[in-house]
């Protein structure tokens, strides 16, 4: 295949790509974006019922 030369150039989409470097996420803004995810999934897949199941374990092998 032969090259190409000349034309607009093409660049990948990063995500990253519209915002500035030293620009971040707020951690309460990744934790408010994960928390619903995670509590529907634990309550889908019945890993809410493994949770309290597994802090009741720990809380009786440190004495509570």
């Amino acid at each position: 295949m032969a090259a190409q030369f000349g034309g607009p150039v093409r660049r990948r989409w990063t995500p990253s790509a519209g915002r500035a470097a030293e620009e971040t996420r707020h951690p309460l803004v990744a934790v408010a974006i994960a928390l619903p995810f995670a509590v529907l999934l634990s309550v889908v897949f019945g890993g809410w019922h493994q949770v309290m199941v597994q802090a009741q374990s720990v809380a009786a092998m440190i004495g509570r």
